[in-house]
């Protein structure tokens, strides 16, 4: 019986969307309102379900504008 050895290499491929994105995760969890300017906070991450992707979910306390993003 012979054995064969297979390697796997995996690329990544910035997508379009993803060009404006911070490499740093902690800047990842930082937005600004797109009404009041305020800080906005992360409240979760809902997980992908079927076809739709996983969501970031953010709030701004000051206005209460409520905000998601594809994680």
């Amino acid at each position: 019986m012979a054995v064969m050895a297979v390697k796997v290499m995996a690329v990544k491929v910035m997508a379009v969307e993803e060009a404006n994105v911070p490499s740093d995760p902690a800047d990842q969890n930082k937005h600004s309102c797109e009404q009041c300017g305020a800080d906005m906070k992360q409240l979760g991450k809902l997980p992908a379900v079927s076809m739709h992707p996983a969501l970031k979910v953010f709030r701004c306390y000051a206005c209460n504008n409520v905000i998601s993003e594809q994680a």
